[in-house]
């Protein structure tokens, strides 16, 4: 039966994708894997383990870097989809902090903001 040994092998790559993922936007914030596991309250061996494929994260761990690294869940597993530079990952994940700090109101007003500069940048409007 071919089914069983597929789903092990798909599970086995499921696992290496997270960990290659957050691996990668670890990495991009210059965070090493001792900061990465402080900030969410884990042994650096957990982090280690996690990023090599070894161990795949329990649901709340990968909330919890999800939460440290600034990135949607969805991204830490299927990945992001698309080339950014240092610069671009940095600021994005620093508007994302910034964005969840923030009331309802706050959030409003800047996502108008945000519409604001999107439109002059490409002539909208």
């Amino acid at each position: 039966m071919v089914w069983p040994m597929l789903r092990f092998v798909m599970v086995i790559d499921l696992k290496q994708s997270i960990g290659a993922n957050i691996r990668a936007n670890r990495l991009a914030l210059g965070l090493t894997q001792e900061q990465l596991a402080e900030k969410i309250g884990r042994a650096w061996e957990t982090v280690s383990n996690i990023e090599r494929g070894k161990n795949p994260p329990s649901v709340e761990t990968l909330r919890d870097i999800s939460l440290a690294l600034s990135i949607s869940i969805d991204e830490l597993i299927e990945g992001t989809g698309r080339d950014v530079s240092v610069t671009r990952f940095k600021n994005e994940a620093a508007a994302m902090t910034i964005l969840r700090s923030l009331r309802d109101d706050e959030m409003s007003t800047a996502l108008r903001l945000l519409e604001a500069l999107a439109d002059r940048r490409t002539g909208s409007k």
